[in-house]
């Protein structure tokens, strides 16, 4: 009969440290994962005390955790400080460590006054790579026995999946981080692509403020927001929006000057400020210990365009939730972009007051030069049909006929500036649609014949682009007839080929020399070969003094198009 020999201390020891191996290279939660490590080290070897430490990594922080025998009286002063004085000791040597008595080193005086009796100690590293990360401490043993060289042994194998493990943690810490900030960017990028949506949808500069206001709200959990603008003249902020829990404002006020309080400051200084309203009943959580309201954090953030200051951005949060820093970069990258925002609009709304007043100035040194100097010159004729209506009836009504036809032509000038100045685009219906309704005002308004013929379909096989190119080269060619053209009649035809669509308009007026036409007619021929060009036809102008004009527009028709309808 064979007798089993019975496992050594040793290799149960190795048994379990196996055992416990996967699950310590795998366990992601550092605290429990350290707990492991002192737990096995304090059974394994029967250790009165066991210290495991990690020094600070990138988080700044470090951990301990003890293990002690039940009959071991426990730490005078707090873990932390016996483990910087043992942490020493592999500066000074790398290795692992095993001492007869702990008192032999002069570098933990806490650790010595501690143990007053002989203690020995069993120390190990926990390195990966070159770096150490902390270690694994054993101080005294029952009745006073040394550690053995198998008990270093199965520790060092312990030290090495510990130190894998720690490094796994803060390596699954990292990666967490990382998804946390990569899933923060793309909801920051999600946001400003509903911004910019926003702001491409309205012209109105207030509503898309407000709406961009909501979502800044909805997205960083705000509690409270305000948008004051600066007004275009003077150092006075007015308050646009306020939005959250409360229907008052912030301040108090709706209108802030310049430098007074935070908003004012901001505005002056063109920098972010913040401030503490205390107490506030904005913020009800309650979280004192006697039920006041706690403090509301306040940010003010600039709207800083390329040249000036044109608003504030104001932000409320309860201070157990304040705006972190990565939310306060949003803030302020936001801040600035609707600080352009409002620049440019502003410019834009510049702009258009300036076109308004130059076209303003045009059409009353139009008006003055031309109609009332008419008007002006038929009252003289008036008069003078009163000063002979007595003396010589048949001349005084040769002059009346005469007034009558110059007022009949400055009834003509006057509906030749409506014509002119009434808007006139294709919305809403065909080509064939478009062009009929400028052939009816332009008979009305410039008293001048038309003879139109085309097709009754209203030209399907045309893009959008091609049918308004076409209708604004109608619209400059009879405008042009109706300025400088003098005529009677005009014929306008509309046909197509199996490869274009044609469109010809042609009046009997006094014409002109198509090379000089540049300086007697402005942009409107240029602009009609422009229009041409970019729908991928052509235009092309014939003009003869007191011969009339013909243009003749075409674009190509799309096959592909036409064989839909």
């Amino acid at each position: 009969m064979t007798i089993k020999n019975q496992p050594s201390q040793l290799e149960n020891q190795l048994n379990i440290l196996h055992g416990i191996s996967l699950e310590l290279m795998q366990n992601h939660n550092l605290d429990i994962l350290l707990n492991q490590i002192a737990d096995f080290a304090c059974n394994s070897v029967g250790a009165s005390y066991t210290i495991v430490s990690i020094q600070k990594g990138e988080n700044g922080t470090g951990k301990c955790v003890t293990r002690l025998q039940d009959d071991c009286r426990p730490f005078q002063e707090p873990v932390s400080n016996y483990c910087r004085e043992l942490e020493t000791l592999f500066h000074i040597d790398p290795s692992p460590q095993q001492f007869l008595d702990i008192h032999k080193f002069d570098s933990c005086p806490k650790i010595n006054s501690f143990f007053e009796l002989p203690t020995p100690f069993l120390g190990l590293p926990l390195y990966r790579g070159n770096e150490l990360l902390g270690g694994i401490y054993l101080l005294g043993r029952e009745n006073g026995a040394q550690f053995s060289m198998d008990d270093q042994h199965v520790l060092e194998i312990l030290a090495t999946y510990a130190a894998i493990g720690i490094s796994n943690t803060r390596l699954n810490k990292k990666l967490l981080k990382h998804d946390s900030l990569l899933k923060q960017h793309n909801e920051s990028l999600s946001l400003l692509t509903t911004l910019t949506a926003t702001m491409s949808e309205s012209s109105d500069i207030e509503e898309t403020l407000k709406q961009l206001l909501q979502q800044l709200m909805s997205y960083l959990h705000i509690d409270v927001g305000e948008i004051y603008l600066r007004q275009e003249e003077g150092w006075l902020l007015k308050l646009l929006f306020h939005m959250g829990k409360s229907d008052e404002p912030l301040w108090g006020q709706k209108h802030i000057r310049y430098g007074n309080g935070p908003v004012g400051l901001t505005a002056r200084n063109a920098k972010p400020q913040s401030a503490t309203l205390y107490n506030h009943q904005l913020c009800n959580c309650e979280t004192s210990s006697n039920g006041e309201a706690c403090n509301f954090i306040i940010n003010c953030y600039p709207l800083l365009g390329q040249s000036d200051v044109f608003g504030v951005l104001v932000v409320g949060n309860c201070e157990i939730q304040p705006i972190d820093e990565r939310e306060d970069d949003f803030l302020r990258s936001i801040s600035a972009w609707l600080g352009v925002l409002i620049e440019n609009q502003r410019l834009v709304e510049q702009r258009q007051r300036l076109a308004v007043l130059e076209e303003r100035e045009r059409i009353g040194m139009d008006l003055h030069d031309g109609v009332i100097q008419s008007i002006y010159a038929v009252g003289l004729t008036l008069e003078h049909i009163r000063m002979i209506m007595k003396d010589d009836p048949l001349k005084a009504r040769e002059v009346l006929n005469q007034a009558i036809r110059e007022l009949n032509s400055t009834i003509r000038d006057i509906r030749l500036y409506i014509f002119d100045l009434r808007p006139r685009k294709l919305q809403d219906e065909d080509l064939t649609a478009g062009i009929k309704r400028l052939v009816n005002e332009f008979r009305v308004n410039a008293l001048v014949n038309v003879n139109y013929s085309g097709p009754d379909e209203g030209a399907p096989e045309l893009t959008q682009n091609q049918a308004v190119a076409l209708f604004h080269i109608c619209q400059e060619a009879l405008a042009n007839v109706a300025k400088h053209g003098n005529a009677t009649d005009v014929h306008l035809n509309v046909w197509k080929t199996p490869e274009r669509l044609l469109m010809e308009i042609h009046d009997d007026g006094r014409g002109f020399k198509v090379n000089d036409a540049k300086f007697s007619l402005g942009h409107g021929l240029s602009n009609m070969q422009t229009r041409g060009n970019n729908a991928g036809g052509e235009v092309e102008i014939t003009s003869a003094r007191g011969k009339g004009t013909t243009i003749l527009a075409w674009v190509p028709i799309n096959q592909s198009q036409e064989e839909n309808y």
